[in-house]
């Protein structure tokens, strides 16, 4: 707690302002309750075909336990059904879950950390477009995720409509304890 403390007030002295993209919105955020074994969402893996989350082993041991943590990254359209092909135009929305499935508590002095790979668009061959939002505030927010919790985000793309073609958006769970894993999901605008 005292490590978070001095990280917090180190964080604020040197950095007032904000970063991102452009202008606009943050970050939607909400609690949901666990998920249950029906889950209909699907999982973004390096391989793109999994429909649920792969679980990485690991965490930090503490007496109340470790955390386990492991995501699910998908793309919605404007009806909120999954996608992978979306029409030019049609509204992009980016749904990133980070699921407890350990018995200990998971806690950061900072949420952005966990979620700054988040959200940005390449081309098939590799080429950086942009990134989904135009604005996000650098407010250290902390987050802790229970055993057995989700914290889920959502957020729009918020640019010009993508052009025709294939893309690809990658998420990386990267959290000390734990073994690194990229979320990956493919899509195509047609």
């Amino acid at each position: 707690m005292k490590k978070c403390f001095i990280y917090l007030v180190s964080a604020l002295l040197l950095s007032i302002g904000a970063t991102g993209c452009g202008n606009g919105d943050e970050i939607n955020k909400v609690i949901v309750p666990p998920k249950t074994p029906d889950h209909p969402q699907g999982t973004g893996t390096s391989e793109g075909t999994s429909e649920e989350p792969e679980v990485i082993n690991g965490g930090e041991e503490t007496d109340e336990g470790s955390y386990m943590l492991s995501a699910d990254y998908f793309l919605t359209n404007e009806k909120g059904e999954n996608t992978t092909a979306l029409g030019y135009g049609e509204d992009i929305i980016f749904n990133l879950i980070v699921n407890n499935d350990g018995d200990g508590a998971y806690s950061i002095c900072d949420e952005n950390e966990l979620i700054k790979s988040a959200y940005i668009v390449y081309t098939s061959d590799s080429q950086y477009v942009n990134c989904a939002y135009t604005y996000m505030e650098e407010i250290l927010r902390s987050l802790s995720i229970a055993p057995g919790e989700q914290h889920v985000w959502q957020q729009k793309w918020e640019r010009d409509p993508l052009p025709v073609g294939d893309y690809y958006t990658t998420f990386v769970l990267d959290v000390e304890g734990q073994e690194t894993k990229e979320y990956t999901i493919y899509f195509k605008v047609e």
